[in-house]
């Protein structure tokens, strides 16, 4: 039999008044957890809205107005890169670096730059773009991405025209090329036909 609590009307029984406050607490946590998952969810809108802004902006693109100076590159630091296309060529490797050191500059236009089959530069819409293609094959890009936003030197990338203006090979410069694609700046080249 239950024990009855407090007199007259407001008399319960324990069991009733053990129910009553279970309900109210279960209602009370309920409600708290309800609260805490709205701010949480409100917390993760607010940053992935944060985050879009972020990737919105990165993912503009940027036209730099580059001032800095095109140098060739040292024979040293594309020496691998060299040894490659000459032998991905069947190229003499001395004869290769001859024509290198006295290549001609040009401006690479949007057909060669389009044609070259061994870079993904062409494709690299936003600085974004550009440090994602970068980090997925490795290349260290920090000169060449800040070389342009602060008009330092860029080295200029080494280009094979192997099909007679048709078929091209880049031999070096990958980084500045995606970066030059990214900022809109058209990329002087070393030209080497061969």
């Amino acid at each position: 039999m239950s024990k009855l609590i407090g007199t007259g009307p407001l008399q319960l029984s324990c069991q009733t008044r053990k129910h009553k406050m279970t309900n109210f607490l279960d209602e009370m946590i309920q409600s708290i957890i309800e609260e805490e998952f709205s701010n949480i969810a409100l917390d993760e809108k607010k940053d992935d809205d944060k985050e879009k802004e972020k990737r919105d902006k990165d993912d503009v693109p940027l036209q730099v107005n580059f001032k800095g100076t095109w140098v060739r590159p040292d024979r040293k630091h594309i020496q691998d890169q060299t040894e490659l296309a000459a032998c991905l060529n069947g190229l003499d490797y001395k004869v290769l670096v001859s024509k290198i050191n006295k290549a001609p500059t040009i401006e690479l236009d949007d057909h060669a730059w389009a044609e070259l089959g061994n870079t993904n530069s062409f494709n690299a819409g936003t600085a974004e773009q550009a440090k994602d293609l970068a980090d997925q094959y490795g290349y260290h890009y920090n000169d060449a991405m800040y070389g342009y936003m602060n008009d330092r030197e860029i080295t200029m990338p080494v280009i094979l025209d192997i099909g007679n203006g048709s078929e091209f090979y880049m031999v070096s410069g990958e980084p500045e090329l995606l970066f030059a694609r990214a900022f809109k700046v058209v990329p002087q080249v070393l030209v080497v036909k061969i």
